[in-house]
């Protein structure tokens, strides 16, 4: 039975999304269209990857896969299935977030609403990508995976759920080693091999029956995304657009692979360096909260202590993702969403970085996005709100890679 908190969580959440389907639908964008288009031809006999290009994991197909039964195939019922799937997702990040802030925050009311009102706020702020997109699929299912992990400390769960994030979108293997390592402090080698096991279940799910149709075309997806340039969003075109601006070099706009992107000489040097620095990004957080965690001398499952290394470890991580990244869409704004509702309660400094974050990304697109793709009219102004947006994303990611380091005291996530 569900108690007055969870239900009053609940109705809060039914009640913001209402206003803003009211103001401005699901959202925009053609993207379940092209979701449709991926089922309607699998149910057709086609077998997906190796007779039509999918740009997705195996797992995000089957995620498009129960809109397309309930809808009978009409294009308006599977975009308002597929909606539907979408804010079920989103709800499941909701609760994740009041139950594991309860955990956090037990003694603290305020700080309880704080966590939701910020996941609700940031995923407001996303309103035109957070339902006619899938992301907020694995966020869900990421969030979930390391609640059940450290504060159920149920690894055998949280892997599984881990292994449907990855399989869904590739980002969230980067919380593997952060969960293994969580698991490995408070339940020693049976929790780690829990969680490995766990997550090979998680991604064999999906694959492994599109492995068997499509044979090594199933991977094809990777190579669709390892093709392109920097896009004109992230962190790395921001910095191409400004040299430009000033004369220092010269770059053009393409657009392929279904978005704007920057080429030339320099664009297309400093996307090969994307990968190299998007490890250093993700494997920093990572460091710090072994490290960490070795000079306490207490184990990571210990109480208190181990949900704010974690928490800030993997908002840290996936944050990074996102400056190091050559693609930066604004739906990928919901990945730290629920984690970062988690964190930025601890410090008035990481709330206003993310504040800012995330309103700037509502204006970078969409009515930035087409100033910046076309090179319009109004480029200059798109141009100072992008890199306002990614100096605030880089300056998110340095608070939160010292909130794995700073002690936990009053006023923080589990400060006493």
């Amino acid at each position: 039975m569900w108690r007055a908190p969870q239900l009053r969580v609940v109705l809060i959440w039914a009640v913001v999304r209402l206003g803003q389907v009211l103001y401005a639908r699901f959202g925009w964008g053609h993207d379940p269209y092209a979701f449709l288009g991926h089922v309607h031809r699998w149910a057709e006999g086609t077998i997906p990857y190796r007779d039509s290009t999918l740009e997705y994991p195996p797992g995000a197909l089957l995620a498009f896969v129960p809109p397309y039964l309930l809808s009978g195939n009409v294009r308006r019922a599977y975009i308002l299935w597929f909606e539907l799937e979408m804010m079920a997702f989103d709800l499941l990040c909701v609760i994740v977030v009041a139950a594991w802030a309860r955990c956090l925050w037990s003694d603290e009311p305020r700080r309880q609403w704080l966590a939701v009102g910020s996941y609700l706020g940031m995923t407001a702020a996303l309103h035109n990508v957070l339902y006619s997109r899938f992301d907020v699929v694995p966020a869900a299912l990421a969030v979930s995976a390391l609640f059940w992990i450290v504060a159920r400390s149920a690894p055998g769960i949280g892997g599984v759920l881990l292994g449907l994030a990855v399989a869904t979108k590739l980002w969230p293997i980067v919380l593997v080693p952060i969960a293994f390592v969580a698991a490995y402090r408070a339940q020693h080698v049976r929790g780690a091999a829990r969680v490995v096991a766990g997550t090979s279940i998680g991604v064999a799910l999906p694959w492994v029956p599109l492995l068997v149709v499509a044979g090594p075309a199933a991977v094809t997806w990777i190579a669709y995304h390892t093709e392109r340039s920097l896009q004109v969003e992230s962190v790395w075109a921001g910095v191409v657009f400004v040299l430009d601006r000033v004369g220092w070099i010269v770059s053009q706009n393409s657009h392929d692979h279904g978005s704007w992107h920057l080429v030339g000489v320099v664009p297309e040097w400093l996307a090969s360096w994307t990968t190299p620095v998007s490890g250093m990004l993700i494997l920093l957080p990572w460091i710090v909260a072994w490290r960490t965690a070795r000079d306490d001398r207490l184990p990571m499952g210990s109480p208190g202590l181990d949900d704010r290394r974690v928490l800030s470890a993997a908002a840290a991580t996936v944050v990074g993702v996102l400056v190091g990244a050559k693609i930066l869409s604004p739906q990928f704004l919901v990945w730290p969403a629920p984690l970062l509702a988690l964190v930025v309660p601890a410090h008035v400094g990481t709330l206003v970085a993310t504040a800012a974050v995330f309103l700037l990304t509502a204006l970078v697109y969409p009515f930035g996005y087409d100033q910046l793709g076309a090179r319009g009219e109004h480029f200059d102004t798109a141009l100072a709100i992008l890199v306002a947006r990614n100096g605030a994303l880089v300056y998110l990611y340095v608070r939160l890679v010292a909130a794995v380091r700073g002690p936990a005291r009053k006023g923080t996530i589990h400060g006493t």
